[in-house]
């Protein structure tokens, strides 16, 4: 959960929305912006205290806006971090608003805005119905130090990459070892490589 006094939940975990957060987070307060972690019990108690002047919470987390909601007292600004929707994990398709689950229509209803990490999910969330308005899309960008080295770099025998299309994110480009899915079925990526 995050507010301003914004608070990060931290997981524990490291995937690739938990680093997102962290990246997001330490460039707000690159700009001045003040960023606390707290858990979702401390980010409660904060929002019962009227200690922060927003609070964000990880679309992990989207059961507990409405508990978040009923101990902001003093009605901050409640937005969802909003990396993924399960139903579209669920149905590998953005969802109509019918096929939400009670947990993503309680959350999407009981925040005031959304960050998605996508131009693709701010196009599934106005087809649900949000308002454009209410969403910010911040795209993630890679490490420089991290990125696949070009095929006339790579070591002799290394297989590469294969790319294919994530339906959870709307990701165009899902960059995996070859080696590592010599099992897997493979989909073509519908979109140019950008990672």
């Amino acid at each position: 959960m995050a507010s301003s006094g914004s608070a990060r939940l931290s997981t524990g975990l490291r995937t690739g929305g938990t680093i997102y957060n962290a990246r997001l987070l330490d460039a707000l307060e690159r700009r001045g912006a003040r960023v606390d972690a707290v858990s979702l019990e401390e980010g409660r108690r904060a929002l019962m205290a009227r200690a922060c002047s927003r609070a964000w919470v990880d679309s992990l987390y989207m059961g507990e806006i409405p508990e978040l909601r009923r101990a902001n007292v003093a009605r901050v600004p409640l937005g969802l971090v909003t990396h993924y929707l399960p139903s579209l994990v669920a149905l590998g398709r953005s969802p109509e608003h019918a096929e939400l689950t009670s947990v993503e229509r309680a959350a999407i209803s009981g925040v005031d805005g959304f960050l998605t990490t996508s131009p693709f999910l701010t196009d599934v969330l106005s087809g649900l119905g949000v308002a454009r308005t209410k969403i910010v899309s911040v795209t993630p960008g890679i490490d420089v130090d991290t990125a696949p080295a070009p095929a006339s770099e790579r070591a002799p025998g290394d297989p590469g990459r294969i790319h294919g299309r994530e339906p959870a994110t709307g990701e165009g480009d899902l960059a995996l070892p070859l080696g590592a899915c010599a099992h897997c079925p493979v989909e073509r990526a519908h979109a140019p490589h950008h990672r």
